[in-house]
């Protein structure tokens, strides 16, 4: 195994896969993050202007047909994966929540409704991390460690979700992008929430 990374460069919940390439026998194994976002199709931020959160109830879901597709090929390749769900979805689906979980994938949450941070208070923001945290947690009786902002990635001016999520029981976050992103023109690098 290879040595570990740098603190500022440390991978959080690797997943070993691969094996032997039985063609080759060659050695494949590498360690990869694998996340899944579970949200459905009006969901996204695309339609944000289209169609408002109160009216979400009104779409067919496609999620339950989707999810077990993905589940299936997960476990055709013997691959865990963390899934980032809204937790709108989580109360009106416990069952597929816990279906995934159940599978031995690792829920965890990308808030209530599909908010940028920047667009919400502190207050409201800590809201909507509590509450789709209890619904997840309600649907897999397990607790709810990691958080990914449901929509862009976090900006210098963001950061103050960061205090949020640590104290509301969040280990990690998955929300800061490791490259430029053309929106900030920052460097970013995946960190969790002690700072390493």
């Amino acid at each position: 195994m290879a040595a570990p990374p740098k603190s500022e460069e440390r991978v959080i919940a690797p997943v070993e896969i691969g094996g032997t390439d039985a063609r080759t026998s060659r050695d494949v194994s590498k360690q990869h993050i694998l996340t899944v976002n579970v949200e459905d199709y009006f969901q996204v931020a695309s339609f944000q202007r289209l169609i408002e959160q109160d009216q979400w109830y009104r779409f067919e879901t496609r999620l339950a047909r989707n999810i077990d597709a993905t589940l299936e090929l997960l476990d055709r390749f013997d691959t865990q994966a963390t899934f980032f769900t809204l937790g709108w979805i989580a109360e009106r689906s416990p069952e597929l929540i816990a279906r995934i979980s159940e599978a031995g994938h690792e829920m965890a949450s990308c808030g209530f409704y599909h908010h940028r941070a920047s667009d919400l208070s502190p207050e409201e923001f800590r809201a909507d991390v509590i509450r789709a945290r209890d619904a997840i947690q309600r649907a897999t009786s397990k607790p709810v460690v990691g958080y990914r902002v449901a929509d862009d990635w976090l900006t210098s001016e963001d950061l103050w979700t960061l205090d949020i999520w640590a104290d509301e029981g969040c280990q990690y976050d998955s929300s800061i992008m490791p490259a430029r992103s053309p929106r900030t023109k920052q460097r970013r690098r995946w960190r969790d929430l002690d700072g390493n």
